[in-house]
């Protein structure tokens, strides 16, 4: 089974994660080649480590013009059984291109990795226009698969297949003093961490005011940000506006959360929407209790085991305070959230992907076949 993949770019995105995942995870079975339309990305070279074949066109942003003739040629030299896109905008461009290749009879699948309602009035018409060009939808929530559904796509052609997180062992006490040692965070300090990409939708400036709120009534508490993006310049403004000093800090990036999260006691997502939160999923197996917003998908992660707070950002000051206050429960609270996130692994993200793959082609009048079969 050949499948084509593209991708806007092989950046630090979640969707970008979990391709390299379900490559890595079905090597050997399947044959996956990826074409990214722009240059640059740290997942280039685990995706070829992965076994897929990776081509970076470099055609820039999506709307160039090149773009639809490029993925058209990319799948005409191929000729794949499928042709998966990632993210909205490469939804419909390679939908419009894979219908102009002669003679190819393979399938179509979008995927949708946000609640996506902001989208203009004149993107959300194209998608319409393209929509009956998709044989199938995967959506990584429940909620994004709602709105899919809501927007007029036909509820057959919409699947559900939740993200994986890859398995990890719980850190051990001397790994967590090690940890934070080099943060410079003391052993007593209760440690509420994120980690996001600082942009608009995630709200961290509703972090910044939870931790005004919480550093008098919480005296150790410290506030960790992990992650890059448009909102840091402002957000930092904001932060040192409030004079939260250290009691608030920006870690940038890190090529590896796991640590962090090992370290920290509460994982904080102030999100106004989200699909399904690669990174509360993580700091749920790290046995971070999650302290987050009622978007996406996060209610029904949470609801796998009762573990941490659905709540308004409002209330969240409170429900820090009294968590600081009953480590016997916190210890509980973090054992269940490990509990919780053993339920999204990538064994079971590869394998319902497989499923629909085998689905797609079977109503096609094809028999899907696997390297290793």
């Amino acid at each position: 089974m050949k499948i084509l993949h593209l991708v806007a770019s092989l950046g630090s995105g979640g969707a970008e994660k979990q391709l390299w995942l379900l490559c890595r995870e079905t090597q050997g079975r399947v044959s996956h080649h990826v074409l990214a339309l722009a240059s640059g990305g740290c997942w280039e070279e685990p995706l070829r480590k992965a076994g897929a074949e990776v081509v970076v066109a470099g055609h820039g942003r999506v709307g160039n013009r090149r773009v639809i003739g490029g993925i058209r040629n990319a799948i005409k030299q191929a000729m794949p059984d499928i042709v998966q896109c990632w993210l909205p905008s490469v939804n419909i461009a390679g939908a419009l291109a894979a219908h102009l290749v002669p003679g190819w009879n393979g399938a179509v699948i979008a995927s949708v990795r946000n609640v996506d309602s902001w989208k203009p009035a004149h993107y959300r018409f194209l998608e319409r226009l393209v929509a009956p060009l998709w044989d199938a939808v995967i959506a990584n929530s429940h909620a994004g698969a709602a709105n899919t559904k809501a927007s007029g796509v036909e509820g057959h052609k919409v699947h559900v297949v939740p993200n994986g997180i890859p398995f990890r062992p719980i850190a051990t006490p001397a790994e967590i003093s090690r940890t934070r040692r080099e943060l410079n965070i003391a052993e007593d300090a209760f440690l509420i961490s994120t980690a996001s990409r600082l942009v608009a939708q995630k709200r961290v400036d509703r972090i910044l005011r939870i931790a005004s709120a919480v550093a008098p009534i919480v005296p150790q508490a410290v506030f960790l940000i992990a992650g890059d993006g448009a909102q840091r310049p402002a957000l930092e403004a904001l932060a040192a506006e409030r004079n939260l000093g250290e009691r608030v800090r920006f870690l940038g990036e890190l090529a590896d959360v796991g640590p962090l999260l090992a370290a920290s006691d509460v994982f904080l997502l102030c999100s106004e929407r989200e699909g399904m939160s690669n990174s509360l999923l993580e700091a749920m197996q790290a046995g971070c209790v999650p302290l987050v917003t009622d978007a996406g998908d996060n209610r029904v992660i949470l609801s796998k085991v009762p573990t941490g707070l659905v709540a308004p950002p409002e209330q969240m000051p409170a429900a820090l305070l009294h968590w600081s206050r009953y480590p016997l429960l916190f210890q509980t609270m973090r054992r269940r959230a490990r509990e919780g996130a053993s339920h999204y692994t990538v064994q079971a993200m590869a394998a319902q992907t497989l499923e629909v793959y085998g689905q797609l082609l079977s109503e096609k009048g094809m028999e899907p076949v696997y390297e290793n079969a």
